[in-house]
């Protein structure tokens, strides 16, 4: 059988785009793993987890964000995307997150994401959004993740153990548009590889080691949108060179930068927000 259409749920994470349709998978093979999937997303509903699903109705199939668990109970749904974030989960907790059958986004804060839950995240999920801020991740899990090189377009390694010195990993990811990087091992040239990014549009590496020698790497991201470099060494030499990037928000507060170079950025590019304190 044809696999059903469904259509796209929105999500409740931070910049999460509309999702794809599931694919690959036949209408029979939807609903038998449904029947264990709406059971496992009510369960994790009960427990404060806030979940995109695509569920299946009189009318089609549709995109929802259910608040109760009894929306899904006993329904046909697939679950798109787990939001986790500042909930106490457990072991256990994530063993029911690895149980499901199509996810696109994780969203958790939680140290129990380890290199090993990456190792055993399944490959055929269709990972789009991944922010796992202060987990206790390391360089090896960047190898891991190389499973979702074609579909992963954001990443958040924010207060993990990740170092700069893996970034060459993510290189050879086509679609990855966000990278979050803030209060984690990162030098000037760690950053060399930036231009590599073939997509990049957002970049964030507040809190870090960086300073102006990073200037000439970010100079040739010319997608990029918006910069974070917040809580750095950075000075009015890089605020020279980013101005001519197309950005349309910058973050240099807590930094070495003047007001004065500040206000000549934004007469050369009027479109963009800029925080400075």
């Amino acid at each position: 059988n044809d696999s059903p259409v469904v259509p796209a749920a929105s999500s409740p994470m931070p910049q999460f785009e509309a999702t794809e349709p599931v694919a690959g998978h036949s209408e029979a093979t939807i609903r038998r793993d449904s029947e264990t999937e709406a059971a496992t997303a009510a369960w994790l509903i009960d427990q404060g987890a806030e979940l995109t699903v695509n569920i299946e109705t009189s009318s089609g199939w549709k995109g929802m964000k259910p608040k109760h668990s009894d929306e899904i109970r006993n329904c046909t749904c697939v679950v798109q995307n787990v939001q986790l974030h500042g909930l106490t989960f457990n072991n256990a907790h994530f063993e029911k997150v690895l149980t499901l059958s199509d996810l696109q986004g994780l969203m958790s804060d939680n140290a129990n994401i380890t290199d090993d839950f990456v190792k055993r995240m399944n490959p055929n999920w269709g990972m789009k959004w991944l922010y796992i801020p202060n987990s206790t991740l390391t360089d090896a899990a960047l190898v891991d993740l190389a499973k979702y090189q074609k579909t992963l377009e954001s990443l958040d390694l924010s207060r993990t153990q990740v170092t700069g010195s893996a970034l060459p990993l993510l290189t050879s990811f086509p679609k990855l548009r966000e990278l979050i990087l803030n209060d984690i091992t990162l030098k000037d040239t760690d950053l060399e590889c930036l231009p590599e990014f073939p997509s990049l549009v957002s970049f964030e590496a507040s809190h870090t080691a960086i300073t102006d020698a990073v200037a000439s790497s970010l100079a040739e991201c010319h997608n990029l949108r918006k910069l974070n470099l917040s809580q750095t060494s950075v000075t009015d030499q890089l605020l020279e060179v980013v101005s001519a990037l197309p950005l349309t928000f910058l973050n240099v507060s807590q930094t070495q930068v003047s007001a004065d170079a500040v206000a000549r950025l934004r007469e050369r590019n009027p479109l963009c927000t800029v925080t400075h304190q």
